[in-house]
């Protein structure tokens, strides 16, 4: 099967991807496990037909830091200048904008 909704439940590697962080982001899964299982998890999915497009492994902040509406224009206004500058390729943040305070800044 090439569709995570075709799985079988309670396969094997229904089993392993249910222990790990999985989401369906449109007709992708993303899957995030532990560093050390990563060829595991790409082991079984090819041996299950199942093509994948990427294997990277993000910087995923574990303790986030909520802002408020305030400090959320501030923080987000100091990431766009950083966004900006020629010599950054990327930014990882921690802080976490409710979707209220998120819904006044747009």
């Amino acid at each position: 099967p090439n569709d995570p909704g075709e799985f079988v439940v309670n396969s094997p590697l229904w089993n392993m991807l249910n222990e790990m962080y999985g989401t369906r982001i449109g007709d992708m899964f993303e899957v995030r496990c532990a560093p050390t299982a990563v060829g595991e998890v790409c082991t079984a999915l090819t041996d299950a037909g199942i093509a994948f497009d990427s294997v990277d492994r993000p910087m995923v902040a574990e303790n986030l830091v909520p802002l408020s509406a305030e400090d959320a224009k501030k923080v987000l206004k100091m990431v766009d200048a950083l966004d900006d500058l020629d010599d950054v390729a990327e930014i990882y943040v921690n802080f976490d904008i409710s979707d209220e305070i998120l819904a006044t800044l747009s």
